[in-house]
């Protein structure tokens, strides 16, 4: 009689799991009004190459500078994934403690998303990316920039997380995750 009680527990925790999980997989962004997005944006360049062969101008990425102070990593997700060019450069740095325990735990359920977004890439990159980034991997970075890592990467989002490898890295984040989840913030 006991074992079927553990029994039943167990799967209810498994479901639950599951749907948790699922969930995580398939939640999409909500893009942001054309006002939000021009609200956010101080600045904004293109990153354009002259092409010799073709005669004309290339343009690769924007270049931005972002008013990080008044603007949450979740909000900066939904900004790159409302319009999603090939890469963004930010100018500026976002401030130390930009990304909290809480924006963390609303990041995460981004980690699988396959939802298009821009790239971002520091100023100071001298790789630019070819491949079109997802949510996923950008709300990957910025939950590294909470870990202590260089936000933007000085390389490139996808240098440090190709999407293919996405899942992959996913999953090291929910072990992650779930050992940080009940902990005091990480020390910066």
């Amino acid at each position: 009689m006991m074992e079927k009680k553990v029994s039943v527990r167990a799967t209810i925790s498994l479901i639950a799991i599951l749907f948790l999980t699922c969930r995580a997989f398939y939640q999409d962004l909500e893009p942001l009004s054309k006002e939000k997005y021009e609200k956010i944006v101080k600045e904004e360049r293109p990153i354009t190459v002259d092409t010799v062969i073709a005669g004309k101008r290339t343009v690769l990425g924007k270049r931005l500078g972002v008013d990080f102070y008044n603007l949450k990593p979740y909000e900066f997700l939904r900004f790159l994934a409302t319009n999603p060019s090939s890469f963004v450069s930010i100018i500026n740095m976002p401030p130390k403690d930009w990304v909290t325990k809480e924006d963390v735990a609303e990041l995460m359920k981004y980690i699988n998303s396959k939802q298009p977004a821009s790239a971002v890439v520091s100023l100071l990159s001298s790789y630019y990316p070819t491949q079109q980034s997802t949510v996923g991997i950008e709300a990957m970075c910025l939950i590294s920039y909470y870990r202590g890592e260089h936000y933007p990467p000085l390389c490139s989002n996808l240098y440090f997380c190709k999407p293919e490898n996405q899942e992959e890295m996913a999953e090291e984040y929910l072990k992650w995750w779930e050992t940080q989840r009940n902990k005091s913030p990480a020390p910066k």
